[in-house]
């Protein structure tokens, strides 16, 4: 049952406000499981500029026609150094897209154009 106020939450607060976060990548990965909603990962850290202009878009709405069909997680691995090893982040920011616990597609470093485009298109 908590599983599916979580999906209600999600899906409200992205509808209403700009991109809310979830900040566990396990969590993530079970929730589009469950789900059947890509995932979309963001590895960043607040000191990088490239991260901090993507987060700023994020909020402040320039992708929320695309953003809506995917559940968001947002990493900070200047916190977290096992999770950057794990998925072997090499550098900043990096964004995957996984359906369920499969990594489809990946983007490294951000430009909006580019950026856009791979959201649209889901990487497919």
């Amino acid at each position: 049952m908590n599983i599916i106020y979580t999906i209600i939450i999600l899906l409200f607060a992205n509808s209403c406000f700009a991109v809310q976060y979830i900040s566990n990548i396990d969590r993530g990965i079970s929730l589009s499981k469950e789900t059947g909603i890509p995932l979309l990962v963001i590895f960043s850290s607040s000191d990088c500029v490239h991260c901090n202009n993507l987060s700023t878009d994020l909020n402040y709405g320039i992708f929320d026609i695309y953003i809506d069909k995917y559940i968001v997680c947002k990493i900070d691995i200047s916190s977290d150094k096992t999770i950057s090893r794990k998925y072997k982040v090499r550098s900043i920011p990096d964004s995957r897209i996984f359906y369920g616990d499969k990594e489809q597609g990946k983007i490294s470093g951000y430009n909006r154009k580019q950026y856009e485009n791979w959201i649209i298109n889901g990487n497919k």
